[in-house]
């Protein structure tokens, strides 16, 4: 690997955080080398996601500079059906946000709740909103206002699946921006959510890719080669050191297979743990130290559980009527979510087999002692959908992931700031990564800033 020896840009992990962290080095001339421990890049967005929310708009300003506008479908999220103890799940048929229905005497409602607790959650219209006043997090509102029925039994259950926590953890204004004035200005939080229905149909559209998320991959990969850009696999990296403050290659990349590699910066898109940092200057180093200390600390609070996510192609014909996308009533739950892709998104299955449709399982933290699961999925996954059997054909993938589910929008941490990776120490750089940091919107909205930051530096342009 001598040729590549000497570059501007080494990125530390060719996942898809550095893949776009290298395109975006790439395209505006820098030379860029991609080191990857593995053998091959791995593809596990299909497992992960087939559509994602983007309320930022970055996602969609994202895949238009990749040229993949037109293979980008927005639709609606599906309607949301509650899991019941080994029966027929039970659609939430109604308006609402984030299971807070617009409506408490809905019969909708009504049917989930039962009467006298949609009775309660009409009383909010009545209630003055100054003997509850401005609440910091969503779960005393909602409960506060319309009782404990429409708070435990509906709302909750949508909050944990979005956001992987209580709702007695989650901000109001970051779960729904502007929740706590319209509360103020309508007189009641069943008027508010109605006042806000069109802004959060807007947040809530989901974006999905023709073929498939693992599209991304592919189209960063071709990116970055067409800008001289090289990647090379297999190639874990044990060391990065700084260099000769004097010389523009500010750092020396080691790796386990003896390569050492000169570069100005460094962008490290993978677990920094097993990555040795020597630094000369003892103040920035102690800074770097005490900026991943922090990572991770973040980190272990936000996201400390690991899911087991399954796709599993089963017969179609024993679905029936099984909902489309059914979540746990309780967090308890061994499985948090199941979806049935082909049915939600059947753009995004690149070979569709009659007779068999593909089902996501999302497996809660702690599901099982190693954190797996093994088959039979069968009964389990039956009860929870309320059918006889799922008629299991294959399983098409398994992983284990960290994720945070959009849990970086609604946490901060004790001085009242959101949590956030090390900003940049001049040319050495920890980007986020996907699902761990959060929603990938947020995320590539994170690199592209991050990156922008480094690449001023390494031109010269600070």
């Amino acid at each position: 690997m001598q040729q590549n020896s000497d570059v501007d840009v080494v990125v530390v992990g060719a996942s898809l955080s550095g893949l776009v962290a290298a395109w975006e080095m790439a395209r505006t001339g820098l030379s860029v080398l991609v080191l990857e421990a593995e053998d091959e890049v791995r593809e596990d967005a299909d497992a992960l996601a087939s559509a994602v929310r983007d309320p930022g708009g970055s996602l969609t300003e994202f895949l238009a500079d990749l040229e993949l506008t037109e293979s980008v479908i927005r639709s609606e999220p599906p309607l949301i059906a509650i899991s019941g103890e080994k029966g027929t799940p039970l659609l939430a048929h109604y308006g609402g946000i984030l299971g807070i229905p617009e409506s408490p005497l809905d019969r909708a409602v009504s049917s989930l709740v039962g009467v006298g607790s949609s009775f309660r959650g009409y009383l909010d219209r009545i209630r003055p909103v100054l003997t509850v006043g401005k609440e910091q997090f969503l779960g005393p509102l909602v409960r506060g206002r319309m009782g404990s029925g429409i708070a435990d039994r509906l709302v909750e259950p949508v909050v944990w699946d979005r956001f992987g926590v209580s709702g007695d953890s989650v901000e109001v204004a970051a779960a729904i921006p502007g929740l706590n004035e319209a509360v103020t200005r309508t007189g009641s939080l069943s008027g508010a959510v109605l006042a806000l229905s069109d802004d959060a149909a807007a947040r809530e559209t989901l974006h999905s890719v023709v073929g498939g998320f693992s599209l991304l991959y592919s189209a960063l990969l071709d990116k970055i080669r067409f800008f001289g850009g090289q990647i090379v696999l297999g190639q874990r990296v044990s060391s990065v050191a700084e260099g000769s403050r004097s010389v523009n290659r500010a750092w020396t990349v080691g790796s386990f297979q003896g390569e050492n590699i000169a570069a100005s910066s460094v962008l490290i898109a993978c677990d920094p743990d097993g990555i040795a940092i020597d630094m000369v200057d003892g103040v920035r180093a102690g800074r770097i130290s005490a900026d991943l200390a922090r990572l991770r600390a973040d980190r272990d609070a936000l996201a400390p559980q690991r899911y087991s996510i399954i796709v599993i192609r089963c017969d179609s014909s024993s679905m029936g009527d099984a909902p489309n996308y059914t979540i746990a009533a309780s967090p308890s739950s061994r499985i948090r979510r199941i979806e049935r892709i082909e049915r939600l998104w059947p753009h995004v299955v690149a070979e569709p087999r009659q007779g068999t449709e593909l089902i996501r399982v999302v497996y809660g933290p702690g599901a099982s002692e190693d954190g797996s699961n093994q088959p039979p999925y069968d009964s389990e996954i039956a009860d929870f959908l309320g059918v006889a059997s799922i008629g299991e054909v294959e399983t098409c993938a398994e992983l284990n992931e960290t994720c945070s589910f959009d849990i970086h929008r609604v946490s901060r941490d004790e001085s009242g700031k959101e949590s956030a990776l090390p900003s940049p120490t001049e040319t050495l750089c920890y980007l986020g990564r996907w699902p761990v940091d959060g929603p990938l919107g947020h995320v590539i909205e994170g690199i592209r800033t991050q990156t922008t930051a480094v690449r001023r530096t390494v031109l010269g342009l600070v």
